[in-house]
């Protein structure tokens, strides 16, 4: 009996390289999707950088963020940290209306029985955390200060750590977290607020890579 010759056209095989492909391309896909997901969910304590608080020269209550922020900046008043407190932030105008950060981070802190003998200062012209660093380079030089603590939200604590540490090399940039009850560090994906937080945040890291060359990894 003669051998029986099968002739195929060569879909068989290829059908199976493409199998091969689709499998190898779906491993990738959820290897990426695990390891992202891991690093999104690390994101929360990757933003937030505090240090152990010491005495300084003043304390730089940033702008935004009020009350809170100017509360702690209170807080950390009363408990000795610094005899002086600086308020920053920009001046915008909304409905005709001249609304100031420092201003309505001021009166927040009064409120909170800031006494008025203290050493306030107003630095009114920083519309970003880059203008507000500048800002107090020029006021640390004037002044001869060695040391800051910086006030603002966890989520903000990187950026403002590594753009102060950028700009004033020379002085000791002390980060001190104001309570944020829209924001959970750990579970900040829970909430939409936490979403907006963190996504906007890592969107201004990498904008003040490429913009001003302040990596985000470094500290």
């Amino acid at each position: 009996m003669k051998p029986i010759t099968v002739k195929t056209n060569g879909e068989a095989p290829q059908r199976s390289r493409r199998r091969g492909c689709l499998a190898r391309f779906l491993a990738h896909a959820l290897v990426f999707l695990v390891v992202g997901s891991a690093l999104a969910l690390g994101a929360g304590r990757f933003l937030t950088q505090t240090d152990e608080l010491a005495p300084a020269d003043a304390i730089l209550v940033l702008g935004g963020g009020y009350p809170r922020r100017a509360f702690h900046g209170v807080e950390l008043f009363e408990q000795g940290y610094a005899d002086k407190v600086l308020f920053s932030g920009g001046t915008y105008e909304d409905a005709c209306v001249t609304i100031s950060d420092p201003c309505e981070s001021l009166t927040a802190a009064l409120r909170e029985e800031l006494p008025e003998w203290a050493g306030i200062i107003l630095i009114e012209d920083g519309e970003s955390t880059y203008d507000e660093a500048l800002a107090l380079r020029e006021m640390v030089e004037e002044e001869g200060w060695d040391s800051v603590i910086l006030v603002t939200d966890p989520f903000h604590t990187r950026r403002a750590g590594l753009t102060f540490r950028a700009l004033l090399p020379d002085v000791a940039i002390i980060l001190s977290a104001a309570s944020s009850p829209k924001y959970d560090v750990a579970r900040w994906y829970s909430t939409e607020d936490g979403l907006v937080m963190v996504f906007d945040e890592m969107i201004k890291l990498g904008y003040y890579w490429l913009h001003y060359g302040i990596a985000p990894f470094g500290w």
